[in-house]
């Protein structure tokens, strides 16, 4: 029940309420900051001493349907001569709208077709995600183009934050938290499924019209990837279908600390566990596997023993990877064990893989004095540097695995990265890169980040090379982002703006 400065930190900057004095240096905090901070305080406390958590995981039915598998989509689809993947990565709604604006520009990048007009966005196959990105994603899975006319209002443009934060200040949310184990974490799991997904479960997902939808979270206690797939919830005989949506965006997003970890129940043992493709050791070539996959798949195989993890605790995706692309790898080393999914594979011409990478560089006071930087500095520091190397060690990973991959099966791979970096602009570079990772933007922020998402995509060399191999003819579109940044270089045009 101790009440450390670092887990306060940790809760004040997910919800938006970190002292000005970790980014100034200044060591003074105000009357109102105090009373917030022994309110937060006392939230934890009392959450620390409430009654036992229940997990809200079902166990599998006694004759399982066929479920949420990537197995299963990849009967009901035909890939075509493109496999097309996306990536969106960790960053608060940050994170959510640059994803959005993606989204926005395959809608409308259209393929050249006599018969029907399809755009790239209907090419999707998969979407992984990780904590801000999982909004977007899975509310992509489940409604479809509906997101363009109902997701901004729903979630990009609400005060997710505030909302949350006077959750935590009602005498309700204390009552329930002292006497029913309803702690912050179940307090966001209830505010997401009733206002953002509406009580969706992963059952609702229209798998034969959508993307299919690999939202990531962490497992604390092994500190590697969970992702929510009926094959890895095969392994501890628990059924997906019944899971609500919100409960696995809260897991990808719930940074430690700030939000007590969502807890699911190992209920191995009730099932056959050789349902899950993951039992099986990916089969290929040796050249394209590595010591990761299989260290993440024995990571899995340790729910098959139950008397040794009877739960399994959830936290923050980002910890085990916070772009997402590791576990598209290693989902589509499972399923080409299936021959006629290896068969309709075989017929795709190129794999394109699109990753959104909402990661950013603040500027930082901390060199500009000879002052020692304080706890939280040093905390945002440290993890800012261990998450941008894991960042960069992950793509060159995937840029590797793509040269192989053309190597062996003689297929064109794009992978196309969409990042803050690539603005030409120092002004827009320095915008992007300082907006705060939480959830709770300006108008006038998401205005720029979907704009940005979309002028990035749209003049990226890769993407454009991409087109140009599809015979696409990109529309001309005005710049839009003037009237959010400033300064602007005048005669600017999109083309300009991204190396």
């Amino acid at each position: 029940m101790r009440f450390t400065a670092f887990m306060l930190y940790g809760f004040l900057t997910q919800l938006g309420l970190r002292p000005d004095y970790a980014r100034s240096g200044n060591t003074g905090v105000s009357r109102a900051l105090k009373d917030k901070l022994l309110i937060v305080g006392l939230s934890i406390l009392m959450t620390s001493c409430s009654s036992v958590y229940k997990p809200q995981n079902e166990p599998s039915s006694p004759h399982p349907k066929a479920g949420y598998h990537l197995n299963t989509y990849s009967h009901q689809h035909n890939f075509g001569d493109t496999l097309l993947i996306l990536s969106f990565s960790g960053g608060g709604t940050r994170a959510a709208a640059l994803s959005y604006g993606v989204l926005q520009e395959l809608r409308e990048t259209y393929l050249p077709s006599k018969m029907t007009r399809r755009r790239l966005l209907d090419e999707i196959d998969m979407i992984s995600s990780v904590s801000g990105g999982s909004f977007t994603a899975a509310y992509y899975g489940l409604y479809g183009e509906d997101i363009f006319e109902t997701y901004e209002k729903a979630f990009l443009r609400q005060s997710i934050q505030s909302a949350l934060i006077r959750q935590l200040l009602t005498p309700t949310y204390w009552w329930r938290s002292l006497f029913t184990a309803f702690d912050r974490t179940e307090m966001a799991i209830e505010y997401y499924d009733t206002f953002i997904f509406n009580g969706a479960t992963f059952g609702d997902i229209p798998l034969e019209r959508r993307p299919y939808i690999l939202i990531n979270a962490t497992d604390l206690s092994a500190g590697n990837r969970f992702s929510f797939t009926q094959d890895v919830f095969d392994l501890f005989c628990s059924d997906l279908d019944k899971l609500p949506i919100a409960r696995a965006v809260t897991a990808s997003s719930a940074v430690p600390v700030a939000f007590p970890p969502v807890v699911m129940k190992n209920f191995a043992g009730q099932c056959d566990p050789s349902l899950s493709m993951i039992n099986r050791p990916p089969s290929g070539d040796d050249r394209l596997q590595d010591l990761r996959l299989e260290e993440q798949r024995q990571s899995y195989l340790g729910y098959l023993k139950k008397e040794r993890r009877p739960y399994i605790h959830l936290v923050d995706g980002g910890i085990s990877d916070n772009l997402g692309l590791r576990t598209v790898r290693e989902s589509f080393g499972y399923i080409s064990q299936d021959k006629s999914v290896r068969r309709e594979l075989s017929k795709v011409e190129r794999v394109v893989i699109i990753l959104v990478n909402a990661e950013v560089r603040p500027s930082t006071p901390m060199d500009l004095s000879s002052n020692k930087p304080g706890i939280a500095e040093t905390v945002d520091a440290v993890s800012n540097t261990q998450i941008r190397h894991y960042n960069l060690e992950t793509k060159l990973l995937l840029s590797n695995y793509g040269q192989k991959f053309m190597e062996k099966e003689g297929k064109k791979f794009y992978f196309i990265d969409v990042n803050f970096e690539s603005f030409k602009n120092d002004s827009f570079k320095r915008f992007f890169n300082n907006l705060p990772t939480s959830l709770e933007l300006k108008d006038s922020e998401v205005d720029s980040l979907i704009e940005g998402g979309r002028t990035l995509l749209r003049n990226s060399p890769e993407f454009k090379a991409l087109l140009e191999e599809l015979h696409i003819k990109q529309m001309p579109r005005s710049l839009r982002l003037e009237s959010t940044l400033s300064p602007f270089e005048e005669g600017a045009t999109p083309e300009t703006l991204v190396d």
